[in-house]
């Protein structure tokens, strides 16, 4: 009996770690991964007014604004989230407007905010770069 137990956990333990060996990206995986993406993307697509209520109350904390800025400021991203999301040439002035209600301490913590941004979605795109590049049973980088 003891050994019959034995083997059956000797089993378990060798299909668990074959299963956890197996973890490699394969087609089936990486378009769950995509629709997971596309769901992610069209939640973006919310509300114009819960747009404009997130970027303002997320502005308020980091930038300590006054009551009168933060009105001016959910206006501008109000009409910026009603016309065309994702636009360049859009968020580029609408940029310029907040700028223009903020002061100048205001604008150089959203600069360096904005910097810090793009750089940790650059790392982040690096690193989905070279996973995609390994070969399967490749060890994946971190």
């Amino acid at each position: 009996m003891k050994k019959l137990l034995f083997a059956a956990g000797i089993l378990v333990a060798g299909l668990g770690a074959a299963y956890a060996q197996s973890k490699v990206a394969t087609p089936q995986t990486q378009q769950a991964q995509k629709q997971t993406e596309r769901t992610v993307q069209a939640e973006r697509k919310m509300d114009p007014k819960v747009i404009a209520d997130r970027k303002t109350e997320r502005m308020e904390k980091a930038l300590e604004l006054t009551p009168d800025q933060k009105a001016k400021i959910h206006a501008i991203y109000l009409e910026d989230a009603q016309q065309a999301q994702g636009r360049a040439a859009l968020r580029q002035q609408t940029n310029e407007q907040v700028k223009a209600v903020l002061t100048a301490d205001q604008v150089q913590k959203m600069d360096a905010a904005d910097a810090a941004r793009k750089e940790k979605m650059k790392s982040k795109m690096q690193k989905r770069k070279a996973y995609q590049k390994a070969a399967p049973g490749e060890v994946q980088p971190k």
